[in-house]
């Protein structure tokens, strides 16, 4: 076992981003079809000794079952028989009743989870309140959700496109409001999400392609993530970066980096008008005092900024070239 998957060094080709090493990577589609094929293939064979011609002819036999001889469990009462009047499936859904349809632009409270999954290409909601748990996960391209309010956990969760964004109540006083809980943008794809508030731990964890503008986080900000770009206006706390293998962030303020993962730097030329225009739509979407404040003295807030980057992305230093031997000086000195 290697136990290397957080160095993006994985001998495999699995768990990195570097092509050179995911060019190891020898599995195919068809392995896993043929994988299955053989699954289907013994199971028969296990039938055919039972004489049935499907697991449907199976389901609920208890007595085509006996104990193994050195069973240490008394399975008497599992595999007694049974009133062969009584259903032998399950009369219930498998996961319950079907879930309620993404409910329509308005009110929202803390009961509806995982809103906006279900939505189409195309579709939009507006919603005012606190949404419950998964707000905007697995979002689908060219869907937009604006929130009013707060957010519990794992918000943008999973999500592969649209927008996502969220702005205090009108009457909330707070210079520094919290408006989603943690585990932002979990494992996203792609899509955009702006929160005008704060946000808690590991946000953006697992993130290997969404656009995520905050304006501040809780501790393992940007953890393990492999593509994307996060930006925290405000301060994220301890073990930020921790993990980060791909994918860039631009953070004002923050409590401890993790050096192993990552370093920080000035926010290069050619990347600052890429952080303005985040900036500007961030303030556009959510109507934010503090993104209007930093474009208000634009040239002064980017000095504020620092990119952080994963230490597996920068490009190797070149060695430096060999002090030469003493008699190859001497020989040099002569004329």
């Amino acid at each position: 076992m290697a136990r290397q998957c957080h160095l993006n060094t994985c001998p495999t080709g699995i768990a990195t981003q570097r092509e050179d090493l995911r060019a190891k990577f020898e599995g195919r589609p068809e392995h896993v079809i043929n994988y299955l094929f053989l699954i289907a293939e013994e199971v028969r064979e296990h039938l055919s000794r039972l004489h049935v011609r499907s697991i449907e002819e199976v389901v609920g036999r208890v007595d085509l079952l006996e104990a193994a001889p050195d069973a240490p469990l008394d399975l008497g009462y599992v595999l007694g028989p049974t009133d062969e009047a009584l259903p032998r499936r399950r009369l219930l859904a498998r996961n319950g009743e079907a879930p309620a349809p993404t409910p329509p632009s308005g009110s929202i409270d803390n009961s509806q989870r995982t809103v906006g999954a279900a939505l189409g290409k195309g579709e939009s909601r507006h919603y005012t309140g606190s949404a419950g748990q998964s707000f905007g996960a697995f979002l689908d391209d060219n869907v937009e959700l604006t929130l009013i309010g707060e957010a519990q956990d794992y918000v943008g969760k999973g999500m592969g496109g649209g927008v996502i964004a969220i702005r205090p109540f009108a009457d909330d006083a707070s210079e520094d409001a919290v408006l989603a809980g943690n585990t932002i943008c979990y494992g996203a794809t792609g899509g955009r999400l702006f929160v005008a508030g704060r946000v808690g731990e590991r946000f953006c964890v697992r993130n290997s392609g969404a656009v995520a503008v905050v304006e501040g986080a809780g501790d393992h900000f940007c953890e393990y993530m492999t593509g994307g770009i996060a930006v925290a206006m405000g301060p994220v706390g301890w073990n930020a970066g921790a993990g980060m293998t791909g994918g860039v962030a631009y953070v004002t303020e923050w409590r401890q980096l993790n050096a192993d993962s990552v370093t920080v730097r000035e926010v290069p030329a050619e990347d600052a008008a890429e952080l303005r225009a985040l900036v500007e739509e961030h303030q556009r979407r959510t109507g934010s005092p503090r993104a209007a404040a930093m474009l208000a003295g634009w040239e002064q807030s980017l000095k504020t900024f620092r990119q952080m980057v994963p230490v597996a992305a920068l490009p190797a230093q070149a060695a430096p070239e060999p002090a030469p031997a003493a008699e190859d000086r001497e020989a040099a000195a002569r004329p």
